[in-house]
Order: structure tokens, then C-alpha cells, then sequence
């Protein structure tokens, strides 16, 4: 999540929120570092 941060422009604690909410909403597949972004289409209409 540092790598990310860093490379957005944002703090750690937004990406985590961030994150978090995609979980949540079943929009990652995996866990820990080998997650990935998934249903792109739904998430890019939400």
C-alpha cells in the first residue's frame, strides 16, 4: 500500500480506506500482496 501512496499522491491511510471499501464490495480477488482488481466494468459504472 506504500508503493501506492506514493505513486498517487495520497496518504497510506486513504489508500487503506480505499481499499478496504473495494473488499468490501467484492470488487478484489485474492489476498495480501496478490490481490487484484476485479468486476472493472461495475466498479468504473458505480
Amino acid at each position: 500500500m506504500r508503493t501506492i501512496a506514493e505513486r498517487a499522491g495520497v496518504s497510506l491511510g486513504s489508500v487503506s480506506a480505499i481499499i478496504k471499501d473495494l473488499a468490501a464490495h467484492e470488487y478484489l480477488a485474492g489476498s495480501g500482496n496478490q490481490q487484484e482488481l476485479i468486476k472493472t466494468s461495475q466498479l468504473a459504472n458505480r
